[in-house]
């Protein structure tokens, strides 16, 4: 069974990007992935370019040989590139107010903010911290989500009174 999830990545400029992956989008896999090897912003961004993922690796391009079919240990395998589909590239939103609405939603969402050089994760959507240490045991924090104080800040989220970029900053200052 899959284990959805999206990738995306919040430009300096503002406008922000996502990608789907099909399997593994769990912290120990995808998550180790992400933080081990995409932790620049060109990685990231060359990541993105290839569009929706059946699976996420360590690395970017594969062989000759490399395919859907006959793929190469450790290397990515994208819908577009690997299988000939289309309509597999990045979604683009033009801020991240339009992304949080727009957003594709899966089990495993990961964020990656170029301005903070920072990988954020959304899990079941609900927002955690995945920074400095890749932790396997991190989970929702469920103190926060049903105290006042965070029914408060998803409230000024959602009526556009609070930057989701503020939320996030505010929660990590929470859990780290």
């Amino acid at each position: 069974m899959a284990t959805r999830g999206t990738i995306a990545m919040l430009y300096l400029d503002g406008h922000v990007e996502q990608i789907y992956t099909h399997w593994d989008s769990y912290i120990e896999h995808n998550g180790r992935i992400l933080k081990e090897n995409y932790n620049t912003p060109e990685k990231v961004h060359q990541l993105i370019a290839l569009g929706d993922l059946s699976i996420l690796a360590p690395s970017l391009n594969g062989g000759e040989g490399h395919s859907f079919e006959t793929p190469e240990d450790g290397v990515c395998v994208a819908y577009g590139r690997d299988r000939g589909e289309s309509d597999t590239a990045a979604r683009k939103f033009r801020d991240l107010d339009m992304f949080k609405f727009d957003m594709q939603r899966e089990e495993y969402d990961y964020l990656f903010v170029e301005s903070e050089l920072r990988w954020y994760l959304v899990k079941n959507k609900q927002l955690v911290t995945f920074l400095s240490e890749l932790d396997p045991q991190i989970q929702p924090i469920d103190v926060l989500q049903d105290s006042p104080a965070m029914r408060d800040l998803y409230n000024g989220v959602s009526n556009g009174t609070i930057s989701y970029t503020d939320f996030i900053k505010f929660v990590y200052t929470l859990v780290e």
